[in-house]
């Protein structure tokens, strides 16, 4: 009688179960490695999106305190992203400080930014002795008395250089090398950043924003301006088409008026200028060696495609006033003195029609995740 089954067909049914068996555990175990590595993923890139979404929480949070709200509560959901995400703002005060924190979920993910900052009254939001609605970069050597203010990065560098006031940025940080000292840099270490909203130039010369007087044409393309040559404004706005140049020894304009170079650059070397002078170039503004400016408000407004910028160079430039650029502003002066003038300022924007709008300064204590 024949075996129905002999032992190597048996051993050959063991083997395949138990290679069968092999490739399942291996085929579960890899199904689970690639789903926790999935998963891993996409809680690192949530975790991403979420710590970005709770700074920018936080950062709203600064803007409703700025403008004298309690953002206690405030919340929102961001539906453009997959998967969905939102955030949550809370306050709590402490004597003169406020802690506001940032609560923001993406999918699993979740993080929060907390901040510690004190609000003190301000002034007019154009009460600076320099203003950028990009950057400010200082170097050399000199004094700059006022605040300075500027939409982006306030570089400082050089161990001559000295702020006697406050440093006023739109963003969280304050970019400092060579041999600054914190007294020379009066209460803006000490105290913290001081974090303002950015601000834009206005459009001046736009409908109510025309400057007051009458207004003559001083040259129709290019001009120049050279030794020995004297302009009183008289109250008038003086005009000039194209880039101006005033350049040369002995050169006094005198105001009060307004000098306009539109759709130009200005550029002035050794020249004096005083008495409620404003002076606004569509383009940039380049002030070089020995000027005097006293009581003068320079402003650069930019155009489409120059994003007006002022700048000083070379030695013994003085400005008792303000200057204002929608770009950026560099002072790299050997000997400079720039000092802040509230009650010249003010005369002088009143002849723009600006109006004296006022705010409030945030100082930033500190700032931290969770």
């Amino acid at each position: 009688m024949k075996k129905m089954f002999s032992p190597a067909r048996g051993s050959a049914t063991v083997a395949s179960t138990v290679v069968l068996a092999l490739l399942v555990v291996l085929g579960s175990s890899f199904i689970v490695f690639m789903t926790r590595e999935t998963e891993m993923s996409t809680g690192f890139r949530d975790g991403i999106s979420a710590q970005y979404l709770a700074e920018a929480g936080l950062k709203r949070a600064l803007v409703v305190v700025y403008k004298n709200g309690n953002p206690e509560g405030l919340s929102e959901a961001i539906t453009g992203m997959d998967p969905t995400g939102s955030y949550r703002l809370y306050m709590t005060s402490i004597g003169d400080n406020r802690v506001l924190r940032s609560v923001a979920t993406v999918g699993k993910a979740r993080r929060a930014v907390t901040a510690t900052i004190t609000v003190l009254p301000g002034g007019p939001v154009f009460g600076n002795v320099l203003f950028a609605g990009g950057s400010v970069d200082l170097e050399n050597s000199g004094v700059i008395s006022g605040d300075v203010r500027a939409n982006e990065f306030i570089g400082l560098s050089g161990s001559d250089i000295q702020v006697k006031g406050r440093i006023l940025t739109a963003r969280e940080f304050l970019l400092s090398s060579g041999a600054i000292a914190e007294k020379q840099i009066n209460g803006a270490v000490k105290q913290g950043l001081i974090l303002v909203p950015a601000l834009s130039l206005p459009d001046l010369f736009h409908a109510s924003n025309a400057p007051v007087g009458v207004s003559s044409l001083l040259s129709s393309r290019d001009g120049f301006v050279s030794d020995n040559t004297r302009l009183d404004l008289k109250g008038k706005t003086l005009t000039a088409d194209g880039n101006l140049s005033i350049m040369g020894t002995s050169i006094e304009i005198t105001g009060p008026g307004v000098l306009y170079i539109r759709q130009g650059a200005l550029r002035v070397e050794g020249a004096r200028i005083q008495g409620d002078v404003v002076i606004v170039a569509d383009r940039g503004i380049e002030i070089m060696s020995g000027v005097r400016m006293d009581k003068v408000l320079l402003i650069s407004r930019g155009t489409p495609t120059d994003t007006g910028n002022i700048s000083f160079t070379g030695k013994d430039i003085t400005l008792v006033g303000a200057a204002m650029a929608s770009g950026q502003i560099s002072v790299d002066a050997v000997s400079i003195s720039l000092q802040y003038d509230s009650l010249a300022v003010s005369r002088m924007l009143g002849r723009l029609n600006m109006g004296s709008a006022t705010g409030q300064y945030l100082i930033i204590n500190s700032w931290k995740d969770g």
